[in-house]
């Protein structure tokens, strides 16, 4: 007959016989399931800390890049920004295009840093200067469309905002849509004056009227949420007549000129509307 404390004995597992655990967990998931897959998997995991531990086993076992950027990407949305350097400077790039995407991610994580020093920010400087020199030579549309996918991933949105302003300056049907792309990405990089000034410019050659209309109300929203009353007053007193004529956009310029608290411009934004005749 066996004892109660046999019974509820148990054996606690060491650190290094965990991670021998996790390890071959990632050997096993990366055997079963093919490259897509197992990204899908990995980043269906909503625990960051469990994320983190099976990207750093399959980085060991398989150095692919994309898993040492998703696992960038991972602590960097974690706000582990030293791990997520650590993982940064571990990709070898193969082609130029890698080698532009680390700059991206590199710039990010060191303009977050929380041990800034001079040798960072000379380092944050001179990977600006790289970048930027980068997306204004660049011609081909198609990397520039790539650039600003990836930089917004990286959230180096400055770099993102460059180069969907390049492209929304070329001719074609798409100039419109990457207008869109760069007041947005400059909304993140929280240049806040530009970004309403797109998105209202958005709003004068937008073809569509609901398009138009929001674009519009997000320029105006914007400058209102910083606080910037003066920039409301410009753009009303610029662009009233342009937008008078819809019932829409003159509910939205009554509001905003009220909230100035400039009874005058209140006043010459209501006559503006009666003469575009939208009421």
């Amino acid at each position: 007959m066996r004892s109660p404390a046999s019974v509820n004995k148990f054996r606690v597992f060491t650190p290094l016989e965990i991670m021998a655990f996790i390890l071959s967990a990632a050997v096993a998931f990366i055997a079963m399931f093919p490259d897509n897959t197992l990204t899908e998997h990995v980043q269906m995991e909503k625990n960051t800390a469990v994320t983190i531990k099976y990207l750093n086993s399959i980085v060991r076992v398989n150095p692919d890049n994309k898993y040492k950027f998703l696992l960038a990407d991972t602590c960097m949305t974690a706000g582990l920004y030293s791990r997520a350097l650590i993982a940064v400077n571990t990709i070898h790039p193969e082609n130029s295009a890698v080698f532009f995407r680390k700059d991206l991610y590199s710039l990010s994580i060191l303009e977050k840093h929380e041990d800034k020093n001079a040798a960072i920010v000379r380092q944050v400087s001179a990977l600006k200067t790289s970048i930027t020199a980068t997306l204004t030579t660049a011609k081909d549309p198609e990397l520039l469309a790539l650039a600003y996918t990836q930089s917004l991933q990286a959230k180096a949105y400055f770099a993102a905002a460059l180069a969907a302003g390049r492209l929304s300056t070329t001719a074609g049907r798409n100039r419109l849509y990457w207008l869109g792309k760069a007041a947005y990405a400059h909304e993140k990089n929280n240049e806040l004056k530009v970004s309403s000034r797109l998105y209202l410019q958005l709003a004068l050659e937008e073809p569509d009227l609901w398009s138009r209309r929001l674009d519009f109300k997000k320029s105006f929203d914007i400058l209102a949420a910083a606080g910037d009353y003066a920039g409301i007053k410009d753009a009303l007193t610029r662009h009233a007549p342009a937008f008078a004529g819809d019932k829409h956009t003159a509910a939205t310029m009554l509001r905003y000129s009220r909230m100035t608290g400039d009874a005058g411009l209140s006043r010459r934004v209501a006559i503006a509307i009666l003469n575009g005749g939208a009421i």
